[in-house]
């Protein structure tokens, strides 16, 4: 059964899609921004650090952390018999939780005063 789109549809999807793309190329660029920063902070001569290079980096950074997001995933997957599905929602929440308990250990010992205008006298 083939997928059948109206113009409209169509129209709509592509929009989305260079809207994406668009969103990827500016990712990329502004974190080669700050790639470049940081390499004239470390001490990196002129020379090796033209930005066109440092766009490759940043790009060749990306594709090799998106690789080791989906390895963790199929490691999950293979290891537990689990979906894919459920190997992705595992894994997002095996960060999330830690970093929930974080701020609930923040909020009890009274982080949220120092937050919200400090201590009442």
């Amino acid at each position: 059964m083939f997928l059948e789109l109206s113009a409209l549809q169509l129209g709509a999807l592509t929009g989305f899609m260079g809207f994406i793309i668009l969103v990827i190329v500016i990712t990329l660029i502004v974190g080669a921004f700050f790639l470049w920063i940081s390499l004239g902070l470390v001490g990196v001569p002129d020379k090796k650090r033209e930005f066109g290079s440092v766009i490759i980096t940043q790009l060749l950074n990306a594709i090799v952390g998106s690789f080791c997001c989906i390895l963790s995933w199929y490691f999950i997957k293979i290891r537990h018999d689990t979906s894919w599905g459920q190997a992705i929602a595992a894994w997002f929440l095996a960060g999330l939780i830690p970093l929930l308990i974080a701020f609930g250990i923040f909020y009890a010992i009274g982080g949220s005063l120092a937050l919200f205008g400090g201590m009442p006298i």
